[in-house]
């Protein structure tokens, strides 16, 4: 199901993509499209295609059925991907999951490389070089191997070798995966300082609250089909809106509270003592249950927060159907 908001324009678009692997299919006709400035996250289950779709993006994998378009915002034209794969190839950026950096390679030199891969003129390219230096904060590790670099600056490295000939678009694959909390939020930063560039983001992971705070658009892969495509909000209103926590202040009539919520229609209850904690999948019917019975019981309800639920709880959810 694709949710929609107010049209904008497209810069890249999957019509009928197929994909399989000798016999094994594991994309399904995948129709979305992505739009201009946008940071477009891709969630799934292990094996659901998320590499496969970003390979199939970039180039690397072409599809049995369907096409990949560029969008050219310029001009307004777009452009077969496979068939415009060089031209079309300088305009992406490609972040993998394990490091693709040369380890005996200085940041500097690893830059240079990966630039010259583009046939970038040298002052250009040292120009550039530079500036990436600066804005990614590796310039005062300009001279160090890579393979002494921590993980995040490695993973800084990763992202601005891909970000050297000036992209249009960044994709990203896992790009927060093997970090701890705080270098994990590093980067997501930096994916935004990315994308208020201008660059348009295309980033898989599993690291779903990230995701939630970070994109503007999220797809779902289910079922080998895009099953969801919309901003979060969309998402959770469609696949979540029912689902969400009661936080009910209960006071001396704790035990009373605490049996009446047994009865109606809470899937896990979180007794914390002077409050509780109830889990629905229908918030609406739980809230009602609840204030027809203090009103009948003449039990006064003197807080109650409700909270819809996180991306996470959306998609696991969706992962049981």
């Amino acid at each position: 199901m694709i949710l929609t908001r107010e049209a904008a324009v497209k810069i890249i678009e999957f019509n009928g993509v197929s994909k399989e692997f000798g016999t094994h299919l594991v994309l399904d006709r995948i129709d979305f499209a992505i739009e201009e400035g946008d940071i477009c996250g891709i969630i799934g289950g292990s094996g659901s295609g998320k590499s496969t779709l970003l390979s199939l993006l970039v180039g690397f994998l072409a599809p049995e059925e369907g096409a990949v378009y560029f969008h050219s915002p310029a001009t307004g034209k777009k452009y077969h991907l496979h068939s415009h794969l060089s031209a079309l190839r300088a305009k992406v950026g490609f972040t993998p999951q394990h490091s693709s950096f040369y380890p005996k390679l200085t940041v500097w030199e690893n830059i240079l490389h990966f630039g010259r891969m583009y046939k970038i003129k040298e002052k250009v390219l040292r120009a550039n070089a530079r500036s990436l230096l600066e804005f990614t904060g590796l310039h005062k590790y300009r001279n160090v191997l890579a393979e002494s670099l921590s993980g995040g600056m490695q993973k800084r490295l990763d992202i601005s070798c891909s970000l050297v000939h000036k992209p249009k678009i960044l994709v990203l694959d896992e790009p927060t995966v093997d970090l701890d909390p705080l270098l994990r939020r590093d980067i997501i930063e930096l994916i935004r300082a990315v994308n208020r560039q201008g660059v348009t983001i295309v980033v898989a992971s599993h690291d779903l609250d990230n995701m939630e705070d970070l994109c503007h658009k999220i797809a779902i892969l289910h079922h080998k089909k895009i099953f969801a495509y919309g901003s979060v909000e969309e998402i959770k209103r469609k696949f979540g809106h029912k689902h969400g926590i009661l936080r009910l202040q209960t006071g001396k009539y704790h035990d009373k509270l605490l049996a009446s919520a047994h009865n109606l229609p809470v899937s896990s209850i979180v007794d914390k003592g002077d409050h509780l904690e109830l889990e629905t999948h229908n918030l609406p019917a739980l809230m009602d249950g609840m204030v027809r019975f203090a009103a009948r019981e003449k039990l006064p309800l003197t807080h109650i927060e409700m909270s819809t639920p996180k991306l996470r709880g959306v998609f696991e959810r969706i992962g049981k159907e």
